[in-house]
């Protein structure tokens, strides 16, 4: 599986827009923005990437959540790649609702979805067991702190995350976490548990 931010380089304030394809532009792959951010010029970016002989350029848009700076520019991107637009049945913009526990294929890999129970009802993470990796949106899984104030739900997120095997974190905003994922989900978790204790 491919990931690419395409807003690294962004000079407006967006959220960070991932690019998920399979390794080598199959037949089968799902080509997958999670989020769409605010720049418009994640349009040209996405039309200079392969896509695949015959495939979309973006079959699906995944989204984390409906704050302005993950879906701006949702309008545009729809207008030109009419992809199919995923997200919580709490949000207006979608064509199919996400449920929790539900898998859908991304890439070439599936994906869980995982309702974290923070940063609005709307939010949504995206697990990939197989590659060991998460789209976390803004839900703080590897940043909680002591003074946070956190559901239980939220705390059982967390908990059956640090019994997963996860390697990368691909958050809303900042860089993608490479290495000591695990570490930082269990330490993220200590805190969101003594918070609630407190």
């Amino acid at each position: 599986m491919r990931i690419d931010n395409l807003t690294y380089e962004s000079k407006d304030y967006t959220c960070n827009v991932y690019l998920v394809r399979g390794d080598w532009n199959s037949v089968g792959d799902v080509n997958t923005l999670i989020d769409v951010g605010t720049d418009i010029a994640i349009i040209p970016r996405i039309k200079a990437k392969l896509a695949g002989v015959g495939q979309k350029k973006i079959d699906q848009i995944l989204l984390t959540h409906g704050d302005y700076d993950h879906i701006q520019v949702l309008p545009d991107i729809k207008a030109i790649f009419n992809p199919v637009i995923y997200g919580s049945n709490h949000l207006t913009q979608i064509d199919k609702a996400l449920e929790d526990g539900q898998k859908i294929k991304t890439g070439n890999k599936m994906f869980e979805i995982i309702h974290p129970d923070i940063h609005g009802i709307d939010s949504l993470c995206f697990l990939c067991r197989q590659e060991s990796i998460i789209f976390t949106g803004d839900a703080p899984i590897h940043r909680c702190h002591e003074k946070g104030h956190y559901t239980d739900k939220f705390l059982n997120v967390l908990e059956m995350l640090t019994r997963e095997d996860i390697k990368e974190i691909y958050p809303g905003h900042g860089p993608p976490i490479l290495n000591d994922a695990n570490e930082m989900i269990m330490e993220s978790f200590i805190k969101a548990r003594k918070a609630k204790k407190s």
